[in-house]
């Protein structure tokens, strides 16, 4: 009886937070949006720095085109991040991103001997790679220890309901 009455009441909250969230939705939104558009212009920001200004290269519709889609994928997967609200994803995802694109500016302006433009590029797709899978990783580890926790929840209250049963008689 009182796992009917816990998991009515877990029901009825999560009706609730849908009907009252609307407005948190548009606001996570809007926020999820931003997060994606500034990390899309500072990806496309970096490489035209890296590659137009540090290496020197003339720079052609498609490095252009190439600089778009590389900033429009690392954007998406920021905004699906702040979106769901995968906060440790989306932090060491802007920590792979930061450090990476560090990395690979000092590389292309100190330069290695013809190398530099190839093992920025790789340094950056691997810190940014690195990233995103610790914090994936994270959020994985969060989820199973929540899920954990909850399904004790129904199984501790029982428990403490027949102890309770059981003094009475």
């Amino acid at each position: 009886m009182a796992l009917k009455g816990y998991l009515f009441q877990r029901q009825m909250q999560t009706l609730l937070k849908g009907v009252t969230g609307m407005e948190s939705r548009q606001k996570r939104l809007k926020f999820s949006l931003l997060i994606s558009a500034l990390m899309a212009l500072l990806t496309f920001g970096v490489f035209y720095l890296g590659v137009g200004i540090l290496l020197g290269t003339p720079l052609l519709p498609t490095n252009f085109l190439a600089m778009a889609v590389l900033g429009l994928i690392i954007g998406s997967i920021a905004f699906l991040f702040a979106f769901f609200r995968l906060k440790f994803a989306l932090g060491f995802f802007v920590a792979g991103f930061a450090i990476g694109s560090a990395f690979m500016l000092y590389t292309f302006w100190d330069g290695v001997a013809g190398w530099e433009d190839l093992i920025g590029l790789l340094s950056f797709l691997f810190l940014q790679g690195l990233g995103l899978g610790v914090g994936l990783l994270l959020e994985l580890i969060v989820f199973l220890v929540k899920k954990s926790k909850e399904s004790l929840k129904p199984t501790l209250s029982l428990a403490e309901d027949q102890a309770q049963e059981n003094e009475g008689k």
